[in-house]
């Protein structure tokens, strides 16, 4: 469920763009504007963001923490915006809670962390992600970046500053809206990984990538196992490790007789290993039968490529990777999970409101 919302709140923040023909860096104060009265709180209150009142009523009223930073406070304001078009979101008064894990004055409204199972303290998490992902698509418009998605990944994150949000907002809206296969990562003085972020957006299939784990240096060499390129660029003077990924791979009319094929490299690769053989079908059989669920849509070409990066990313399939008729298993495979799709049909996200 919450998938979906945080969808249908995207989208709403695309017709919002596209209603008031918004630019970076957008005047997203303009915007609010015409749907709530702004004022500043009267003394900086520690972790508060932003109080919304009357979200129930008539008139909608936000009040700003006026110690916030500009990038911050621009947030805020988008994520306001959210809670008062995301139809479902309704209450009398509203605190936008700083996320507890914020480093600096200059992070934006990230997801607030409440305590609890109960049911109430699931819809403000839900609500509080569905805010962010309007604000950030509203700051980011896809179209933008849409515009620079061809540029070399310097010249991408360079153009992204026309954005005018702060490195983490920016980076969530530029990979929600890239088409998959990208992977960055925010590194901290030690060249760790602070945060990552995949592109592409909910469910594209493409796997988690090896090697780049959060409080770690970035391990390149397992990294390299999926990914066709990899570099480093800076954004606002932060230091981003970026990699791609080929998530498209053209399909030979090999057929779809994929299981004598499978047999066959099983055979040579195990060398007459019962206990490898157990292990190495049902390794495969598993990573193709979750590739299907794992992905909303996706044409044939991609639902190949995906399956080359699943495998590949498992060392213990290098053996089944490297056989000479492993592209004849994936041409065949492919296609039939492809099929296995189309009968499913593409997942459609409602407007919930």
């Amino acid at each position: 469920m919450t998938l979906l919302r945080i969808s249908s709140a995207q989208r709403l923040a695309d017709t919002i763009v596209e209603r008031y023909d918004l630019k970076p860096p957008v005047d997203i104060e303009a915007v609010l504007s015409k749907f709530a009265a702004i004022h500043d709180l009267v003394r900086d209150i520690p972790n508060i963001d932003a109080l919304l009142l009357g979200l129930d009523g008539d008139l909608q009223e936000v009040f700003l923490n006026p110690a916030r930073l500009r990038q911050r406070r621009r947030f805020t304001m988008a994520h306001e915006l959210g809670h008062i078009l995301i139809g479902w979101h309704q209450a009398h008064e509203l605190l936008c809670v700083a996320d507890g894990e914020s480093d600096d004055n200059e992070e934006p409204d990230l997801p607030v962390r409440i305590s609890g199972f109960d049911v109430t303290s699931q819809e403000i998490r839900a609500q509080e992600l569905e805010a962010d992902a309007f604000a950030a698509r509203a700051l980011v418009p896809r179209r933008f970046v849409e515009s620079i998605a061809d540029m070399e990944v310097a010249e991408m994150l360079g153009s992204l500053e026309d954005a005018d949000v702060s490195v983490p907002a920016g980076m969530r809206a530029l990979s929600d809206s890239l088409a998959p296969g990208y992977v960055f990562a925010l590194l901290d003085d030690r060249n760790a990984v602070m945060k990552t972020w995949h592109s592409g957006g909910l469910r594209t299939g493409v796997p988690t990538i090896s090697g780049v784990v959060r409080g770690e240096l970035i391990d390149k060499k397992k990294a390299l196992r999926t990914l066709t390129d990899t570099g480093w660029a800076y954004h606002y003077g932060r230091r981003i490790w970026w990699g791609k990924a080929e998530v498209d791979l053209p399909v030979l009319a090999v057929g779809t007789d994929w299981k004598p094929v499978l047999n066959q490299i099983i055979h040579d690769v195990s060398a007459g290993d019962s206990v490898m053989e157990r292990s190495l079908v049902q390794t495969i059989s598993g990573i193709c039968g979750s590739l299907v669920n794992d992905v909303d849509d996706a044409t044939l070409e991609r639902m190949a490529g995906l399956l080359v990066l699943r495998l590949k990313r498992r060392s213990e399939l290098d053996s089944f990777v490297g056989h000479p008729a492993f592209s004849d298993f994936v041409h065949s495979r492919a296609i039939t999970l492809y099929e296995a799709l189309r009968r499913r049909g593409p997942r459609v996200y409602s407007n919930l409101r």
